[in-house]
């Protein structure tokens, strides 16, 4: 018995198939239109065979993948067409990079109508590991425009919500009150605005610092060179003088 799923998520356009024949399983993976790469596994009987499919599938799932019955019938995923970097494009990867982890974006849409301290302490965590790395790979994806750009409306995005208002609910030391901030940018654009209109919503000392660094290691990595930090917008705290008193 065969089993197809596929993912067409995001930027992602990707088949996975997985074939049980008495005690071994045969997986098929790659990008929708191509062979794939393909892995056999044999176990000690059948039934175990069966125990470790059911697990990979619903792995595949909680990744977005969903299951096709006719093969015949797998849409074409059209070409995207390329939007410069701006401040929506901005916002969206930062959404994909959640949407990228189905059963964690699940738990953030819950914290966004909560904004459960104990929920949002947990994402936090989440957002340093899991999603950053979604977003790193994002990130990667980024020509050197475009990821200049992206810096660039991260620093101001971080400036932006430099304000003594909203320490006043976070808490922190200058470096402290940053990763605060950090953290409220990558929750994304709904929390962000949430806190920026509202700072009595924003949930005190929880911090992403990574989160805010990232996309400067990125851009060394990918360019081989340092990215010129600042250059319109610091952000530093207190470096938003019309935040504070």
């Amino acid at each position: 018995m065969t089993q197809t799923f596929i993912n067409q998520t995001g930027d992602s356009n990707k088949f996975w198939t997985i074939t049980q024949l008495d005690n071994t399983y045969t997986v098929t993976w790659g990008k929708i239109g191509t062979e794939g790469r393909i892995n056999t596994k044999e176990f000690s009987d059948n039934k175990e065979c069966t125990k470790e499919i059911e697990k990979l599938i619903r792995e595949k799932i909680s990744k977005g993948y969903h299951q096709v019955i006719d093969t015949t019938q797998i849409p074409n995923k059209p070409a995207q067409n390329y939007i410069p970097m701006n401040e929506t494009v901005f916002w969206e990867i930062i959404e994909s990079s959640w949407s990228d982890s189905p059963r964690l974006n699940k738990k953030r849409a819950k914290a966004l109508l909560s904004n459960e301290e104990e929920l949002l302490a947990e994402l936090s965590e989440e957002l340093s590991e899991t999603i950053l790395e979604n977003f790193n790979k994002r990130l990667l994806k980024l020509s050197k425009d475009d990821l200049t750009a992206f810096i660039h409306i991260l620093e101001e995005r971080l400036y932006n919500i430099d304000r003594e208002d909203i320490h006043e609910y976070t808490d922190g030391s200058d470096d402290g009150f940053l990763y605060c901030r950090c953290f409220i940018l990558g929750m994304g654009k709904q929390y962000y605005e949430m806190v920026d209109s509202d700072p009595s919503k924003a949930t005190m000392d929880l911090e992403a610092e990574i989160f805010g660094f990232s996309a400067y290691q990125q851009y060394e990595e990918k360019f081989g060179e340092e990215f010129d930090r600042y250059s319109v917008h610091s952000i530093e705290t207190c470096s938003n003088e019309n935040g504070w008193t």
